[in-house]
């Protein structure tokens, strides 16, 4: 998806196994998205990208919003896997 908001406007809850976001997007960015989604659906596996690193506080952001793990960039393909599958439901 090109935006947050596309993103939002294409979820539905129990169509996707997981969401990958970064969390700098325009209009939306995927701290909003997230909250967005757990609006709607709690138990979806969530996994955040990011360039830009994490400030204080924000890891008990994540646990909040319960997203499941958080990939810096440049991200490894195998890296990426791993977490991919990590949070697939059993």
């Amino acid at each position: 998806m090109a935006s947050g908001d596309e993103s939002l406007r294409a979820f539905a809850p129990g169509r996707f196994d997981v969401v990958l976001t970064d969390i700098g997007m325009d209009s939306m960015n995927g701290w909003q998205l997230t909250e967005r989604i757990r609006e709607h659906d709690e138990s979806v596996s969530v996994l955040f990208v990011t360039g830009w690193g994490l400030h204080d506080g924000e890891r008990a952001r994540l646990q909040k919003l319960r997203v499941r793990d958080c990939l810096f960039k440049p991200v490894r393909p195998t890296d990426l896997d791993a977490a991919v599958q990590a949070a697939l439901p059993a």
